[in-house]
């Protein structure tokens, strides 16, 4: 029963698609079919060695809990020399073929229940999923890969303050709170609208990723493999060391995965902003605000750009969750507005 729900949250409905969502699956459909093995140039540049990944594996921390194939952190810590050439060349591999080996891509889910929820219920459990550190670890090769990538063509969203090292919730926080305080000291009211993407991780549309990947200019051979990686993905829910059957997934970054954040950040990265409003994100939580001398007006700055974010999560099969949204006045004066 978990299982099945947690594979319709990852359920992609291709009948719902609109004849853009049509056009740009056929379009990467054609560009994933027609992009064969990497070149020269760009093995040069994705090439890993057994320096990188030994400080890699110097690195990894002991307390990790390991997939389903049982290989441990510090199982990976006591390899041989030899066996780390092995690994180098299977790495070297999947950058050539642009091709994630499938044996790397089932993942373990440990349900978790909510606190005080009716424990019956299937919507009330957290997945928590266990991918195989094998697999991590040579997503830490390719995330590397990825972020260079992003710093050459300049693909660094400045709104966004999750994933992002040297950049955490405090800061952001500080961000607003001090932008609030300037407009305080001119007279006048922020209104902050904070909002919530349903599922946002498990709803991300892989195609739409793909194709933004490709508007971005990211190397063909590069988005072939990560276009492999999403793909074909698969997962066993574990309950007192039974297993379900295995179930696939159909949209969705892997949560739990070292690509997986930065690979939603860059499907956010084109998120629309509006000339009279303030943008913040950490993850998937949003927040935009705005400021005037009058609360109706900011209030009305904020509703004209959920109308494009709106529009924008129509467009890219996300949703905005209107039971999370919350609307807050932050103002020194006591009106009749504040108190609806």
């Amino acid at each position: 029963m978990l299982a099945q729900h947690f594979q319709s949250v990852h359920k992609d409905d291709i009948n719902s698609y609109t004849e853009q969502q049509k056009q740009i699956k056929g379009q990467v459909s054609e560009f994933i079919n027609t992009t064969g093995n990497a070149d020269q140039k760009y093995l040069k540049q994705t090439k890993a060695d057994k320096f990188e990944i030994n400080r890699l594996i110097r690195n990894l921390p002991n307390n990790k809990a390991s997939g389903i194939d049982k290989i441990s952190n510090k199982i990976i810590k006591k390899l041989s020399q030899k066996t780390i050439t092995q690994l180098k060349n299977i790495i070297n591999a999947i950058f050539k073929l642009g091709h994630f080996p499938n044996t790397y891509k089932t993942a373990v889910i440990v349900p978790i229940p909510k606190p005080n929820k009716d424990s019956n219920n299937p919507e009330n459990y957290r997945p928590i999923s266990l991918l195989s550190t094998t697999s991590k670890f040579i997503e830490k090769i390719i995330n590397n890969r990825i972020l260079k990538a992003q710093k050459q063509l300049k693909i660094n969203s400045e709104i966004q303050f999750g994933f992002k090292r040297k950049h955490n919730t405090t800061q952001q926080l500080a961000r607003i709170v001090n932008d609030i305080i300037i407009n305080f000291n001119k007279d006048k009211v922020t209104t902050l609208t904070s909002l919530d993407l349903e599922k946002a991780f498990d709803k991300v549309w892989i195609d739409g990723l793909i194709y933004k990947m490709m508007n971005f200019k990211f190397n063909k051979y590069l988005i072939k493999l990560i276009y492999s990686y999403l793909t074909n993905r698969k997962f066993k829910v574990a309950v007192n060391n039974e297993f379900s059957d295995t179930k696939k997934t159909q949209r969705g970054v892997p949560q739990g995965s070292v690509l997986g954040p930065t690979l939603f950040a860059i499907y956010l990265y084109d998120i629309p902003q509006f000339l009279k409003t303030n943008t913040a994100l950490y993850a998937d939580d949003t927040a935009i605000y705005s400021h005037s001398f009058n609360a109706q007006v900011s209030t009305t700055q904020n509703q004209l750009h959920i109308y494009k974010l709106e529009k924008y999560s129509e467009d890219w099969k996300l949703k905005l969750n209107a039971n999370k949204t919350e609307h807050i006045l932050f103002t020194r004066k006591f009106t009749k507005y504040s108190q609806k």
